[in-house]
């Protein structure tokens, strides 16, 4: 808090942010039919807690996890509650705690400058200079009930579609073999926070697009696929009436990336460039739609969808690159970052990766997030590793191809034995593809190929054949429990089984009863 603050200042200032936003002053509700809808009230008093302090740091602390505490109740709550940390009878802290329902890491800079805009002026005793609320939620729905708003929501779930289509089923397929959870990589670099202040100049992009583009490379490098779908987050602040918009306006977007073609490192950034401003075009719709939409589309391919990679840039204030020549290249070293891998518990055996990176002037931090039983420890250090010397190999020089990138960070494709093979977009371990199969009533055999472009079953049966959804759904359900399974493209029923059940010829030569 400014040095001249007091209570009462404090307390009036939350209370126009109340009145300015008409988030802040809602709640939630529940039809009969279950519908929700939102009610906005005239006014809601904030409860403002004074707390004496004597040990600032110890009594924030305690004054969090107090806020925390108590749930909220969206129907009756006002829906923010603060607490004043008071040093020497002075405010010297504020801790605001809202519901995510009403406030997303945007609007926090929103009412963060608002609330410093109101106090200094109340300090100076003059009127804050804040102009009105162009646009509330309310305001934000009707226009998406309109006929524009339906237009640019069917656009955007057109996208998703279309992502839905190339998505692999999991980020890595794992090995299946490391029972040891999650674990958490945090590097800590001030070569990297450097590299990326002089590379947003350069290229003329946000560090977050750079950091994309890192991550959907050596994505790629491991995985051995020719494009990297990443999950992060649209403001959807786009316009200028919605930019101080103070709700939950933020949704995930899926950043599509190409490696076809093995990009320059230059190549690469432009890639990621223009790719994050197509997904964040098409990052607000529909919620419900959209999971139709993935559901449709997974059931189409014969997949069950993990979710993709996921990039979560821990900063709430606008950030653009320096407009002005960041000057020759920095020589940097990589001596003093420092990497730990760390046990968090739990497991996301579907193959999540979730990327969160926390920039500052001085050192970057990167928290990369895998299970083990899609990428052990050491190969996760190694990863995050790379993309800091993916980074700075490629600010030494541009011109540096994808695969001379790969060479230099010491990333390569994952070793698979004969028994995988990539369909759809997906790793596939042919061998758990019929052991799924072989659980299917009847089924006696089966033996899973690739022919061309798709995935094809062999399936010996023993009296009436199972139909070909009986065999899917066992493919599907072998897939939700975390194997690296698809369901085959294609059925060939036979009536017997070869006497060498691994050769794809002599399944050829039996008796076929059906092909579907």
């Amino acid at each position: 808090m400014p040095a001249a603050a007091t209570p009462a200042m404090v307390s009036a200032a939350l209370s126009a942010l109340v009145e300015r936003h008409e988030t802040l002053r809602s709640t939630f509700h529940q039809a009969a039919d279950g519908t929700a809808y939102q009610v906005v009230h005239s006014t809601q008093p904030v409860a403002l807690l004074e707390v004496p302090a004597l040990d600032a740091a110890a009594e924030i602390t305690a004054v969090s996890a107090e806020l925390k505490r108590v749930a909220f109740d969206l129907a009756e709550d006002g829906l923010i509650r603060a607490a004043l940390v008071l040093v020497d009878g002075r405010p010297a802290h504020l801790l605001v705690a809202t519901h995510h329902v009403v406030v997303d890491g945007w609007s926090w800079g929103v009412l963060r400058r608002e609330f410093d805009a109101l106090v200094r002026a109340a300090i100076a005793g003059t009127a804050p200079d804040l102009p009105p609320v162009p646009w509330q939620p309310l305001d934000q729905a009707e226009l998406e009930r309109s006929a524009q708003g339906q237009r640019a929501n069917a656009a955007a779930l057109a996208y998703w579609e279309r992502q839905f289509a190339v998505l692999p089923d999991r980020v890595l397929p794992g090995t299946e073999d490391d029972p040891s959870g999650q674990h958490l990589a945090v590097l800590r670099s001030p070569a990297l926070a450097t590299a990326l202040i002089w590379l947003s100049a350069h290229h003329r992009v946000v560090d977050s697009t750079l950091v994309l583009a890192a991550l959907g490379a050596v994505l790629g490098m491991v995985t051995g696929r020719d494009r990297s779908i990443v999950m992060t987050m649209s403001n959807n602040r786009m316009t200028g009436r919605a930019r101080n918009l103070v709700a939950c306006h933020a949704q995930y977007t899926v950043v599509n990336l190409d490696l076809r073609g093995d990009p320059s490192f230059a190549e690469l950034i432009d890639r990621a460039g223009a790719a994050v401003l197509v997904a964040y075009r098409y990052g607000h719709y529909d919620f419900a739609a959209m999971k139709a939409r993935e559901r449709a589309v997974a059931e189409r391919r014969g997949i069950v969808f993990s979710q993709p990679a996921g990039l979560n840039f821990k900063r709430y204030v606008d950030q653009t690159p320096a407009r002005a020549d960041p000057g020759p290249v920095p020589l940097l070293s990589t001596v003093d970052s420092q990497l730990e891998v760390l046990p968090v518990g739990g497991s996301c055996a579907r193959g999540v990766v979730l990327l969160s990176v926390r920039p500052a002037q001085d050192t970057a931090e990167l928290e990369l997030l895998a299970d083990g039983a899609a990428m052990p420890p050491k190969d996760l250090a190694n990863l995050v590793r790379a993309m800091e010397s993916l980074l700075l190999a490629g600010m030494a020089d541009p011109a540096l191809r994808l695969s001379d990138l790969a060479t230099q960070c010491d990333v390569h494709p994952s070793p698979r034995g004969p028994d995988w093979a990539l369909v759809d977009h997906c790793w596939v371990h042919l061998t758990e593809v019929s052991t799924a199969l072989r659980g299917c009533p009847g089924v006696t055999a089966a033996f899973a190929t690739v022919d061309g472009d798709s995935l094809v079953a062999y399936v010996a049966v023993d009296g009436a054949p199972p139909a070909a959804d009986a065999l899917r759904e066992h493919a599907l359900r072998a897939a939700t429990a975390g194997l690296a399974v698809i369901a085959p493209h294609r059925y060939v029923l036979c009536r017997t089984a070869p006497a060498d059940q691994h050769d794809p010829a002599a399944w050829q030569r039996v008796e076929t009863l059906a092909s579907e």
